[in-house]
């Protein structure tokens, strides 16, 4: 089965259909052709600026030189294009072409502790008997005073449990929440590593049909690595590769464009 996806770039008006018989491969290769792509219409952009500051500061006398130490450039450019290219490691590092990404999501945080507040005490200032002089001299008084005390005192400790109990119910019911989204955080943390794990084990697959010299690998490999060098802006990157597995020889085919 074969796999191709059409990318282009506006600016440049370039159009590539690149292909394949690895969907991750054809993929990479892709990236690869846009990142040079956009490396080319950056230099283009730079290279008009330029151009167009020499017009208006030098005029054509400045254009002319500019012009003529570029095309010196190019010209040592395609000199030392096959020694450049022999002096590089092009070989195809397969751990770069892994899913390296981690789970970006955090993992939610459990809920705090509630803050439970100091119970009343009997001996607090606030519960003791409010006692005046007709209260210290007649006893059915002092006894009423020391029963109104005991009672605030009875209803506070019974609105500080409500209160300690209405905080334990709040925090379980974020608890079961949180766990909740605990769950789903490591469920989609599961499917997220598996998907990983799955491109991943493509590319360990592609790379042992290649030790293996599969035909279509052996190709993708090669499209792989021409497509992540780098080559002047002029040199043809619509290109086509086959394979002999008799004789061990890859025959790229370029089209050779004339511009006018």
């Amino acid at each position: 089965m074969s796999y191709y996806l059409d990318i282009q770039h506006e600016g440049l008006k370039k159009f590539r259909r690149v292909s394949g018989s690895d969907p991750y491969v054809v993929e990479q290769k892709a990236r690869a052709q846009m990142a040079q792509w956009e490396d080319q219409w950056s230099r283009k952009l730079a290279q008009q600026a330029r151009a167009e500051a020499a017009r208006e500061k030098e005029e054509k006398k400045a254009l002319a030189a500019m012009q003529t130490r570029e095309a010196q450039e190019l010209l040592a450019e395609i000199d030392s294009l096959l020694a450049a290219t022999l002096s590089v490691n092009d070989q195809v590092d397969w751990d770069d072409l892994k899913d390296h990404t981690a789970f970006a999501k955090a993992r939610p945080l459990p809920p705090s502790e509630p803050l439970i507040p100091p119970a009343p005490r009997a001996e607090d200032a606030e519960f003791q008997p409010r006692l005046g002089l007709m209260d210290t001299l007649v006893r059915k008084l002092r006894e009423q005073r020391i029963t109104e005390a005991q009672a605030r005192f009875a209803e506070a400790y019974h609105q500080w449990e409500d209160r300690v109990k209405q905080l334990k119910e709040l925090h379980q019911r974020a608890q079961v929440s949180c766990q909740k989204a605990v769950d789903d955080w490591e469920a989609e943390r599961g499917e997220f590593e598996l998907a990983r794990e799955k491109r991943n084990d493509l590319v360990d697959h592609r790379r042992a049909q290649y030790e293996a010299k599969d035909t279509g690998a052996i190709s993708d490999y090669c499209d792989l690595v021409l497509s992540k060098s780098k080559y002047p802006d002029f040199f043809p990157q619509d290109i086509e590769l086959d394979f002999n597995p008799e004789n061990g020889l890859m025959i790229v085919v370029t089209p050779c464009r004339r511009q006018l």
